[in-house]
């Protein structure tokens, strides 16, 4: 279950997000984008099956809401960071994604080079 504590990143650590422009920047971007998100409690984001929560047949709308709501601002701040670092292509890549996790797919899929550059860093 997701962390009910998760912190908006601050101006100053999304100023740290290399940009993403290239292959060439995929790791460091990556590895800069993943300790943000471990340091706010936002990694799950990233995930797949971290999905829109669907409202429980015995659950009340308020519990429901909450929930949602709290999905809503981790996406928020997790699409937010993500964009932060990328230059127009980048931004023109995840521009129909719905979800973080879809974002980091759409940007692995262009800029994630072969396994032996990230063997080598």
């Amino acid at each position: 279950m997701s962390h009910p504590n998760a912190r908006s990143p601050t101006p100053f650590e999304i100023d740290d997000i290399p940009r993403l422009e290239s292959q060439a920047d995929w790791v460091q971007w990556y590895i800069s984008i993943r300790r943000l998100f471990w340091d706010h409690r936002l990694d799950n984001v990233l995930e797949i099956k971290y999905r829109k929560p669907e409202r429980e047949i015995r659950e009340g709308s308020r519990s429901y809401e909450k929930r949602l709501d709290y999905w809503n601002k981790k996406q928020e701040l997790a699409r937010a960071a993500i964009t932060w670092g990328l230059n127009e292509r980048g931004r023109q890549l995840v521009a129909n994604c719905e979800t973080a996790a879809q974002m980091m797919e759409e940007l692995k899929s262009v800029y994630e080079p072969p396994p032996e550059v990230w063997m080598s860093t």
